[in-house]
């Protein structure tokens, strides 16, 4: 039974004939019309020059391109852009609640204080703050200090609030 090679080249495919007996050991392609069979068959590497450059991208390809970093950079100096203001806007927003609250306590805190006691406290609070007896237990941890510029409330003589 006779081997064949089967090749393939533009479309075309070919079944060609191999011959044994070359003085090397190697075969013979045979009947084959794109060859001339009085040269050497010889390959040559396609584009040379892509397969070097191939080559020189991999070794050098182990950091980061400057377009990437600068990419990067850019990327997050946007985001930086859009997420800073919220913070320090909703920071802010937060201690004036907090500082809307602890008013609201503190002015509440004075009023029962007055309907328990029968006078209304100093202008510092320092009954309230304290506790004045003993079952009045109105702020344990102390009178909370204003989050917005951490100074203490003080309380109005005439309205008996704090402003």
């Amino acid at each position: 039974m006779e081997k064949k090679l089967r090749i393939s080249f533009n479309a075309t495919k070919y079944e060609l004939p191999l011959c044994e007996g070359h003085v090397d050991g190697t075969k013979q392609i045979t009947n084959l019309p794109l060859l001339d069979r009085s040269k050497p068959f010889t390959r040559e590497p396609k584009r040379a020059m892509s397969i070097n450059r191939r080559k020189m991208g991999r070794v050098r390809r182990c950091a980061f391109t400057l377009l990437e970093l600068l990419a990067v950079v850019t990327i997050l100096g946007i985001i930086a852009v859009v997420v800073v203001p919220r913070i320090t806007l909703s920071s802010a927003t937060a201690k004036a609640k907090a500082d809307l609250h602890n008013r609201a306590v503190i002015n509440s805190a004075i009023e029962r204080y007055y309907v328990e006691i029968g006078s209304w406290p100093s202008t510092d609070m320092s009954e309230i703050d304290t506790g004045g007896a003993e079952y009045l237990n109105y702020f344990p941890e102390g009178l909370p200090s204003n989050p917005v510029d951490a100074s203490a409330y003080t309380m109005d003589a005439t309205t008996h609030r704090v402003d």
